[in-house]
C-alpha cells in the first residue's frame, strides 16, 4: 500500500458514493458476456479519472490504467460485472428491475468496489510506484469471461494480480486470505441413466430408470468421504434429478446433473475419473446404462504466498 495514502478515510468519505453506485448496479443486472448497460456505468463512473480506457471486442469487458508517479510493477485489480440468472425475492427499494436476473452473488458490490478504489488511486497518483490496471469483467457466471480477456491482452504487462470477494461468514471489516488453494475449481456433471420404458402398472416389463438414478447419488457421495483425504477435500453435490412425464408410465431416461469443487487438481481429476466408474456400475447393478458427461470449468484459484502478507 503506498504509506502516503490514508485508504480507509478515503473509502470512508466514498462510502455513500459506492453504495449508491451497487445500489444503481444491483437494479439492472445483466447476464454472460454482454452487459452493455453496467459497462456503459463503469465507463461513465471512470470518466475524468486519467485512465487509459480500453473495452474488449468479444465481450463488454475493460481495462483501465492508471500510470503512477514513478516507475515500478503493474498490479492487476479485478472485479466480475455479470448476475444470474435467477429471480430475486425483496422488497427492497434497489431489487433487480428484471423478473430473471439478479445479483446474487455480489458482482454489484465488486465493480462498485472496484470503482471507488480507482478514484481513490487516482487521486493519489504521485504516490504510486508503477502501474495500477483495473479490469472489470464480464461472464464470470460461468461464461469464461476471464479466458476472453487473457486472449485479448489483459494480461501482457502484469506482474501481480489481485482479487477479492464478499463473503457473508466473515465479519464486517475483515479481509482474509491465505497462501495456496484459496477457492475450489467449479465443474460440472451429467448423468443420463438409460431403461426400457412401460406402463408404470407393469414395471417387471420394463427397465426403470429412476431407482438406478436415485441410486448413483448417495454412491457419489460415499465416493466422495471414503476415497478422498479429508485433508484435501473436496465436494460433489447432485442439484437436479428428472426424470418422467406423467404419472403411470415409466420413463426411458432419468438424468441427474451437479456440480464438483475441489481444492487440488489431482483430485479434481481423480472425481471426473471415478464419477464414470460409480454411475456406470451403479446404473449397470440396476441393468441400465449410463452416459456420463463432465464439463471442467474454472480451476482451482491458487495464492502465491509471497503475496499474501
Amino acid at each position: 500500500m503506498p504509506q502516503g495514502i490514508d485508504i480507509l478515510n478515503a473509502a470512508e468519505g466514498l462510502l455513500n458514493e459506492v453504495t449508491e453506485m451497487r445500489r444503481n448496479i444491483h437494479a439492472h443486472p445483466e447476464i454472460g458476456l454482454d452487459n452493455p448497460n453496467t459497462q456503459q456505468t463503469v465507463l461513465d463512473a471512470l470518466d475524468g479519472l486519467g485512465l487509459e480506457i480500453s473495452t474488449g471486442d468479444a465481450t463488454t469487458s475493460i481495462i483501465a490504467d492508471l500510470a503512477g508517479g514513478s516507475d515500478g510493477p503493474t498490479l492487476l485489480l479485478r472485479a466480475d460485472t455479470d448476475a444470474l440468472p435467477m429471480p430475486e425475492d425483496t422488497e427492497e427499494a434497489f431489487r433487480s428491475t428484471h423478473p430473471d436476473r439478479a445479483h446474487a452473488c455480489g458482482h454489484d458490490a465488486h465493480t462498485a468496489m472496484l470503482l471507488g478504489a480507482a478514484k481513490i488511486l487516482s487521486e493519489n497518483r504521485s504516490e504510486i510506484a508503477g502501474r495500477v490496471r483495473f479490469m472489470f469483467q464480464p461472464g464470470e457466471e460461468g461464461f469464461g469471461g476471464a479466458k476472453v480477456m487473457i486472449d485479448e491482452g489483459v494480461l501482457d504487462g502484469v506482474d501481480r494480480a489481485f482479487a477479492i470477494h464478499v463473503t457473508p461468514n466473515i465479519p464486517t471489516g475483515y479481509i482474509a486470505s491465505r497462501p495456496g488453494p484459496m477457492l475450489a475449481s467449479a465443474d460440472t456433471f451429467e448423468v443420463v441413466v438409460r431403461g426400457e420404458g412401460g406402463h408404470a402398472s407393469s414395471p417387471h416389463f420394463c427397465v426403470d430408470p429412476v431407482p438406478g438414478a436415485c441410486a448413483i447419488v448417495p454412491a457419489l457421495q460415499t465416493m466422495i468421504t471414503r476415497e478422498l483425504n479429508a485433508f484435501d477435500p473436496a465436494l460433489l453435490t447432485v442439484t437436479q434429478i428428472n426424470a418422467g412425464t406423467t404419472t403411470n408410465v415409466i420413463a426411458e431416461t432419468a438424468t441427474l446433473a451437479g456440480t464438483i469443487r475441489a481444492v487440488s487438481e489431482a483430485n479434481r481429476a481423480r472425481i471426473h475419473d471415478s464419477i464414470h466408474r460409480v454411475a456406470t456400475t451403479t446404473s449397470a447393478a440396476h441393468n441400465c446404462t449410463a452416459e456420463v458427461t463432465v464439463s471442467p470449468g474454472y480451476p482451482v484459484t491458487v495464492n502465491h504466498a509471497s503475496e499474501i502478507q
